[in-house]
């Protein structure tokens, strides 16, 4: 953000001119090291998910309904795709309108564990959850479910974080959850 402006409910204060103007939809980011997260604080999570019981396509804005749709990504059985997820108020690009950012997943309930994939405009290459030490006895989970792309099983998480990350992503405006450890993806 520009030196001499501040953030008041949303409202950007210039001391250059005096006044208070409501800035576009699209939140403004720090590009510095010291100061990751965007200076809007509510932001609307778009998830994404095909499976054989149904699918859904919605946006949350609380933790509370990004909750709601979480449980019902775990209830829902035969995943097909892997869940994304994307902050609607982040930047797009291309025709298509392609989100600078995303996080995805693959879980099983029974096991209780999960991993993740990100990528944005954070990082140079997209990364993937880490449990180290590895948990023994976790399943196969899959960065991509359409080519069979396994994670390596030093990606699989427990279950609660994968939804702690999901909640963070959130709020956070679409960067890198910093609750779980990552290293880096050979591709998203």
């Amino acid at each position: 953000m520009a030196a001499g402006r501040r953030v008041v409910n949303r409202e950007v204060h210039s001391s250059e001119t005096g006044r208070f103007r409501v800035p576009s939809r699209q939140p403004e980011f720090s590009d510095s090291d010291h100061e990751r997260r965007p200076f809007m604080t509510n932001y609307s999570a778009h998830f994404h998910l095909q499976a054989r019981r149904g699918g859904f396509s919605e946006a949350a804005r609380t933790d509370e309904q990004l909750s709601h749709l979480f449980e019902r990504l775990l209830e829902a059985g035969g995943v097909l795709d892997n869940p994304t997820l994307y902050v609607v108020e982040r930047p797009r690009f291309g025709v298509a309108g392609v989100p600078d950012h995303g996080l995805k997943f693959d879980f099983d309930v029974a096991a209780g564990v999960g991993a993740l994939g990100y990528f944005g405009p954070d990082f140079d290459v997209p990364s993937m959850s880490l449990s180290a030490p590895p948990i023994v006895g976790a399943p196969v989970l899959y960065q991509d479910r359409h080519s069979a792309l396994e994670f390596p099983a030093s990606a699989a998480i427990p279950l609660p974080k994968v939804r702690e990350a999901v909640l963070e992503f959130r709020r956070s405006g679409g960067r890198r959850p910093m609750c779980v450890a990552w290293q880096p993806a050979d591709g998203w």
